[in-house]
């Protein structure tokens, strides 16, 4: 008898859950799906770990870190396709799983995409819906130009820190911060902090 797919599901809404348990059970009738609704609830069961064969997992869950999980994971189970499912269309995100080689991405109502990529990823292959791909496009070119430092002081900008601030927050020097600023500036090509703001609005670097 052939084996089972043996699917981790990790989202902390639990309707969705469900209904994705459900989906994947109507799709692949020879799987068995193990629904958790945090990373600390999926930790508690290791045991299971070296059957899975695809993680499916929400990209903002309360209080838990998921790059810092995805990171351990690759780490311990590299063989482990991971299969990102989220409500949030967020560039710096998507950045960020294209850059741990994350397998797939879909948006939660890209639900005519779940079974192709499921078969994509279990085949080996990558598989972003084709709305991430078009929105990362559009828009990765200058958020590939930003550093992670400078994405940090982007950020903190739009919340109102000031110069001194940001230096303090980020234990680096009043001058650096300057530097960064006038940086950042040129490769935006803006000089209106209502506009950076804007950029980052824009390109979902904040909520």
């Amino acid at each position: 008898m052939k084996k089972p797919i043996f699917f981790a599901v990790i989202d902390d809404h639990t309707i969705f859950l469900r209904g994705l348990e459900e989906l994947i059970s109507q799709k692949f009738k020879n799987s068995n799906i193990n629904c958790f609704d945090s990373i600390s609830e999926f930790k508690k069961r290791k045991s299971i770990f070296p059957e899975i064969d695809l993680l499916i997992c929400d990209i903002e869950l309360p209080s838990e870190d998921v790059f810092t999980f995805f990171n351990e994971l690759r780490e311990s189970y590299p063989n482990i396709p991971i299969l990102v499912i989220s409500m949030h269309k967020k560039l710096s995100i998507i950045k960020k799983c294209k850059d741990f080689q994350i397998e797939g991405y879909l948006l939660k109502d890209d639900d005519d995409y779940l079974t192709e990529a499921i078969n994509s990823i279990l085949k080996g292959q990558q598989f972003y819906s084709p709305r991430i791909v078009r929105f990362y496009s559009k828009y990765s070119n200058q958020l590939n130009n930003i550093s992670d430092r400078e994405e940090e002081i982007i950020l903190l900008m739009v919340k109102g820190f000031s110069n001194l601030e940001i230096s303090d927050h980020l234990s680096v020097g009043l001058e650096t911060v300057k530097t960064h600023k006038r940086n950042i500036r040129t490769k935006l090509g803006m000089h209106e902090l209502s506009d950076i703001i804007s950029y980052a609005k824009q390109n979902f670097l904040v909520k």
